[in-house]
């Protein structure tokens, strides 16, 4: 998803569709917590963007970056061992009070937890471009044309991912789709008591995992590559894919601030919490 880059040194949050998941996201638990128990949302924020995991490919291209992709249907991918490890920094973090810390996990575990939802993330970009026999450099860019190959044969792979539908093209564009869907637009959120029920039952990654199910059940990304961007695929953009994207940040917050030992905090509206931006 994208992450509000308008160079290779600036983002900004206003335009980023993490941020604005988990700003709703935060807005929608901060009622839960306990004053100074959980980072702030500016502490959060602050590991999004260029200091989130997106900006590990600009400030370190090839270096300790890992895949933002997961099949939801093959359970093929490192998001959900990414949500896991994450969950676990967040819940060790806030058990000592690290506040700091807790906001870098709570960053990158939203950022994870974003991505694997995403439809454009379920298709497995990687494995498509290798049949295309693109090689990487040192600096993780996929290289197009090969010693000795016709140039005919660079022209045809490197339609296939830039072309009109090609690999990348359609990838980065779905997302640009998303972004555009949202501009103006408020998302919506209430908290579903039975769901935070559940996730606490089944645990956080497997939680994750049935949402994503749900989302790769739509085939929305399917559809955006046969039909390109449509009203329908907007709606649901906004109708289901922005608040159960946000619902699962929030969600899996609660749960690790649960497990670090953390009791929620008692509010009256806590059975109908909403929150929009």
């Amino acid at each position: 998803m994208y992450s509000g880059f308008v160079s290779s040194k600036r983002t900004v949050s206003a335009l980023g569709v993490h941020q604005r998941f988990d700003t709703v996201a935060y807005r929608l638990t901060q009622s839960y917590f306990h004053p100074q128990t959980f980072p702030n949302l500016a502490q959060i924020l602050h590991f999004e963007g260029i200091n989130g995991p997106d900006g590990m490919k600009v400030k370190s291209p090839g270096k300790g970056e890992v895949g933002h992709l997961y099949d939801p249907l093959t359970e093929r991918g490192a998001i959900p061992d990414l949500i896991e490890q994450h969950y676990q920094g967040l819940v060790l973090a806030l058990q000592k009070n690290n506040q700091v810390r807790a906001a870098f996990e709570a960053a990158w575990l939203a950022h994870y937890v974003c991505d694997g939802l995403t439809p454009a993330h379920h298709f497995p970009l990687d494995e498509e471009l290798a049949k295309h026999r693109l090689t990487k450099t040192d600096k993780n860019r996929y290289k197009v044309r090969q010693a000795g190959e016709p140039a005919r044969e660079t022209l045809k792979k490197g339609w296939a991912v830039w072309g009109g539908k090609g690999l990348l093209t359609t990838h980065v564009n779905f997302e640009m789709g998303v972004m555009a869907a949202l501009v103006g637009q408020k998302i919506k959120v209430q908290l579903d008591a039975s769901k935070l029920a559940h996730a606490r039952q089944v645990g956080p990654v497997e939680f994750f995992k049935q949402e994503a199910r749900e989302i790769a059940n739509l085939q929305m990304y399917e559809r955006f590559y046969k039909q390109g961007w449509s009203m329908s695929l907007g709606r649901e953009v906004k109708s289901i894919l922005a608040p159960v994207s946000v619902q699962a940040i929030a969600i899996i917050w609660l749960l690790a601030y649960l497990e670090s030992g953390q009791q929620l905090a008692e509010a009256a509206h806590r059975s109908k919490a909403v929150a929009e931006l």
